[in-house]
C-alpha cells in the first residue's frame, strides 16, 4: 500500500498504522519500499533509524538479508544530499568492507559528485577509480568527475593530488573537459614533471632491480589497438607469482605501470620471506633492498617525512619526490614485523646518535602505520608485532573489520584484545595468536563468534598449557589447525583432548612428553606436520606418533633432536607407517645409516632432507651408498638437500648434482672432500634452478672457482668463506 501510495498523505497514513501496531519489515522488498518512503520525505532521521534497525535485524539473525549495493547507493547518496558527509564516508567505508561494489550510475551523482563538491575530493578519487575499475564504460563518461575532483584538489592547494589525478586521465584515456584543461594550464611546469621523469617514476619497485638503468619507454598504441584494457590487464594479472616480470611492466609505459602496480604492491612483503634455515645471514642481504621498499612507501606520504631520511645511505632512498601513483593505497596485506625490520635497516647507516636513530624509526613507523590505516580501501591480511601498540592496532581493527587474516603471534595478547577483536571481528577465516595470561572462556567464545568462517585457527601457548586447554570448549579445541607449545612443561596438558582438524603440531624444547603422550591425545586425521626440536622424546614416543598419523605425515622437524638416546627404531617405523613424508630435520644425534636409508627408499616424494651435523655410526664409505640410494629413490622429487659435516666423497656428489636437477638449495659447508670439481659440476647441472649454495669452510673449495660460479649461477646466493679456526681464550 505505501509503494502504490507513495508521495501522498495516504502513505503517511500507512506508515503510522505500522509504527502504532508495532510491526517490523522482515523481506527486502518491504525494506525497500520503507527506505524509498522516508527517502522521498527527506526524512533523515526516520532514513537513519530505519538503517539502523534493519542492521540490528541483521545481527540478531531476524531477517535473513543484507543490505546490496541498490540499498548502499540510496542511503549514501540521500545522506550526501542532506550534507551528512561525515555518516556518508562511514557507511561508504563499511560498504567497502563488506565486499559489495555498487555498479549504477547513479553511484556517480549521487555520492562521488557531493563528495567533490564539498571537499572531500580524496574519498570521491579512491571510489570513483574503484568504480571504473568494475564497470566497463568509456573512460570519457567520466570526465566530468575527475574535473571536478581536480577543482576540489586545487582549491585545497594540493597540487601534488591534482597531478596525481591528471597522470589517472592519461593512463586510463579520460580526455581533458575545459574546466580540467584550465586547471592543466595552472600548474606550473606539470608538462615537464608529466614526460621523461614519468618513466623513471613508475619503476618505483627498486626492490629487485634497484641497480639497473631504466629502459626507453615502449609504444603500445597498436596493442591497445587489438585488444582492450581488460584484456591487458587479465592478461598481466596472470604474472602475480614474477616479481620480475610486474616489475618489467611497471618500467615499460604507463598504461602497464597503472595495470601492473596494483599487483605488485598487493602483497610486496612476500617477496622477502626467509627459510628458516636460512636465518640472520640472509637477512642482512635482504634487508637493504626491504629498505628501498620503505623508500617508495615513505616517498608516497604527503608531509615531509622522507626528506629526513635523505641523508642516509643513497640506494635505500631511491625517490625524493612524490609518486605519481599512490602505492600504499594498493597493499592489501600488512605486516609490522617485516616493515619494522625494513625501517631498522634503512636508519642503521646514519651517523646520528642511537637516540635520534630510534625517534626516526619510530616516527616513520607511526606515519607508514596511518597512512596504511587511512589510504587502504581494504585489508585482507593483518600481521602485527611487539611494536604495534594499541594506538596503531585498534584503529586499523576498526577500519578493516572484515580482514580475513589476522596474525597476533608477536603481539602481547590480553583479555581486552580478545574483547576488541569479539566486538570488531566477525569474519575471520586464519587467526593467530600467543597465549600468555588470556582467559579460554574469552578465547572460546571469540573463535565461537566468526560464525563458521574460521579454517585456520593457530594458537601459541607460553604460560600454563594444561590449564588452558582444560579451559577450553570441545568445540574450540576441535577448530585448532596449529598448537604450538614451547620450553614449557607438557605434564599431561594434551591428554583425553580431540584435535579433529590439528594440522601442525609443535612441541619443541618441551619436557614431561612421555611414552603415553601421543597414545592418549586423539589427533584425527589431518595431522601432517610435527615439531619435536630440542624435547626429550624416547624412541617409543616417536613409534608411537608415527603409527598414529601414518600416512597422513608429511612434515617431521627434530633440529636438534633431543633423544635421550638413538633414534633408529624411531625412524624405521616413520619409513614403515609415514611413506608420504616431504619433508625430514634431523640434527645433533648419531644414527645409523641403515635407518636414512630405509627412510629414503620408503618416501619416494622426499623434497627436503636436513641431515647436517648427524653423526653416523659407521665408516664414511657407507656414505657412498647413502647418496646412491637418494639418487635412486628422490632425484626426481628432492629440492633441499643438507649435508653439511659429512665426509661424502667428490664423486659421490658430482653424481647427486647430474642426477638431482631439481635441487634449489644445497648445503655442503664443513665437508671436506668438496672441492672445486664438485663446484664446476653444481655450476653445470644446477644452474638456472639452484637458489642457495652453502660451501663455507670447505677447505678444497679455492676463491676463484667460486667467483666463476657467481657469473654462472644466476640469482644463486652463495655463502662461502675461508676456514674458521676456534681459540680459546
Amino acid at each position: 500500500l505505501i509503494k502504490a501510495t507513495m508521495n501522498t498523505p495516504a502513505a503517511d497514513y500507512y506508515v503510522r498504522e505500522i509504527k502504532d501496531l508495532g510491526l517490523q519489515f522482515f523481506t527486502k522488498n518491504q525494506f525497500h519500499v520503507l527506505l524509498n518512503y522516508y527517502i522521498s520525505r527527506k526524512d533523515a532521521q526516520g532514513v537513519q533509524s530505519l538503517w539502523q534497525e534493519m542492521l540490528n535485524l541483521e545481527n540478531n539473525s531476524i531477517i535473513d538479508f543484507k543490505p546490496n549495493s541498490y540499498s548502499y547507493v540510496r542511503y549514501i547518496g540521500f545522506l550526501c544530499k542532506m550534507n551528512l558527509l561525515d555518516k556518508a564516508i562511514k557507511t561508504l567505508h563499511t560498504m567497502e568492507n563488506e565486499g559489495i561494489r555498487p555498479f549504477q550510475r547513479e553511484f556517480l551523482d549521487y555520492v562521488i559528485q557531493p563528495l567533490a563538491m564539498n571537499k572531500h575530493p580524496q574519498v570521491a578519487w579512491q571510489f570513483l577509480s574503484s568504480y571504473r575499475k568494475r564497470v566497463l564504460s568509456s573512460p570519457n563518461i567520466y570526465s566530468n568527475y575527475y574535473s571536478l575532483i581536480l577543482e576540489a584538489f586545487v582549491k585545497q592547494n594540493d597540487l601534488n593530488a591534482a597531478r596525481r589525478v591528471l597522470v589517472d586521465m592519461e593512463l586510463i584515456g579520460v580526455e581533458l573537459d575545459d574546466k580540467a584543461k584550465e586547471i592543466l594550464a595552472s600548474i606550473q611546469n606539470i608538462k615537464v614533471q608529466l614526460g621523461e621523469d614519468e618513466a623513471y617514476e613508475y619503476g618505483l619497485i627498486p626492490v629487485f632491480n634497484a641497480g639497473k638503468q631504466i629502459t626507453k619507454q615502449m609504444s603500445t598504441k597498436s596493442l591497445e589497438k587489438a585488444l582492450p584494457t581488460e584484456c591487458i590487464h587479465e592478461i598481466i594479472s596472470h604474472l602475480t607469482q614474477d616479481s620480475k616480470a610486474l616489475n618489467n611492466c611497471i618500467r615499460t609505459n604507463r598504461l602497464f605501470a597503472r595495470l601492473s602496480a596494483p599487483l605488485l604492491y598487493k602483497n610486496p612483503w612476500k617477496y622477502f620471506s626467509i627459510e628458516e634455515e636460512e636465518g640472520e645471514l640472509v637477512k642482512r642481504e635482504i634487508n637493504p633492498k626491504g629498505a628501498l621498499l620503505i623508500g617508495t612507501y615513505l616517498s608516497c606520504l604527503e608531509n615531509d617525512l622522507s626528506v629526513e631520511f635523505s641523508s642516509l645511505k643513497e640506494n635505500y632512498i631511491l625517490i625524493t619526490a612524490k609518486t605519481s601513483l599512490d602505492y600504499i593505497s594498493f597493499t592489501r596485506h600488512i605486516s609490522v614485523p617485516t616493515m619494522y625490520r625494513f625501517l631498522e635497516a634503512m636508519v642503521a647507516t646514519a651517523t646520528t646518535s642511537n637516540v635520534e636513530r630510534s625517534r626516526m624509526i619510530q616516527e616513520a613507523f607511526l606515519a607508514l602505520s596511518k597512512a596504511f590505516n587511512d589510504r587502504c580501501t581494504s585489508i585482507d591480511s593483518l600481521e602485527t608485532c611487539w611494536q604495534t601498540t594499541c594506538d596503531i592496532f585498534s584503529p586499523m581493527i576498526r577500519r578493516f573489520p572484515n580482514v580475513a587474516h589476522l596474525d597476533l603471534l608477536q603481539y602481547e595478547n590480553t583479555d581486552d584484545t580478545l574483547r576488541f577483536i569479539i566486538e570488531n571481528c566477525k569474519r575471520l577465516r586464519v587467526f593467530k595468536l600467543v597465549v600468555r595470561n588470556c582467559t579460554p572462556i574469552l578465547l572460546s567464545n571469540l573463535v565461537e563468534k566468526q560464525k563458521g568462517c574460521l579454517d585456520e585457527l593457530c594458537i601459541k601457548i607460553t604460560a600454563s598449557p594444561k590449564s588452558l586447554l582444560a579451559g577450553l570448549s570441545p568445540s574450540v579445541i576441535a577448530k585448532i589447525t596449529d598448537l604450538r607449545i614451547n620450553g614449557l612443561q607438557i605434564d599431561h596438558a594434551l591428554d583425553g583432548l580431540k584435535f579433529q582438524k590439528l594440522r601442525s603440531l609443535d612441541i619443541s624444547d618441551c619436557h614431561s612428553v612421555e611414552d603415553k603422550t601421543f597414545n592418549v591425545v586423539e589427533f584425527g586425521k589431518m595431522l601432517t606436520e610435527v615439531n619435536l626440536s630440542e624435547t626429550k622424546v624416547s624412541e617409543e614416543a616417536i613409534i608411537a606418533l608415527a603409527s598414529h598419523c601414518k600416512q597422513n605425515l608429511k612434515k617431521m622437524i627434530m633440529l636438534p633432536c633431543g633423544a635421550a638416546d638413538s633414534v633408529e627404531k624411531g625412524i624405521k617405523a616413520l619409513a614403515t607407517h609415514c611413506p608420504n613424508l616431504v619433508e625430514f630435520r634431523l640434527d645433533v644425534i648419531r644414527v645409523e645409516i641403515k635407518s636414512i636409508m630405509d627412510l629414503v627408499k620408503s618416501c619416494k616424494g622426499m623434497q627436503v632432507l636436513v641431515l647436517g651435523g648427524v653423526e653416523i655410526n659407521n665408516e664414511d664409505c657407507l656414505l657412498d651408498e647413502l647418496m646412491e640410494s637418494i639418487r635412486s629413490n628422490i632425484s626426481h622429487s628432492i629440492t633441499m638437500l643438507d649435508l653439511r659435516e659429512w665426509g661424502v666423497s667428490e664423486n659421490s656428489v658430482i653424481e647427486l648434482v647430474r642426477d638431482c636437477r631439481k635441487l634449489s638449495k644445497l648445503f655442503l659447508r664443513y665437508c671436506r672432500n668438496v672441492n672445486d670439481n664438485c663446484i664446476k659440476s653444481i655450476c653445470k647441472f644446477l644452474a638456472g634452478n639452484l637458489k642457495h649454495l652453502d660451501v663455507s669452510n670447505c677447505p678444497l673449495v679455492t676463491p676463484d672457482v667460486i667467483t666463476k660460479a657467481e657469473l654462472e649461477l644466476v640469482d644463486c646466493r652463495i655463502i662461502y668463506a675461508s676456514r674458521l679456526y676456534c681459540i680459546d681464550i
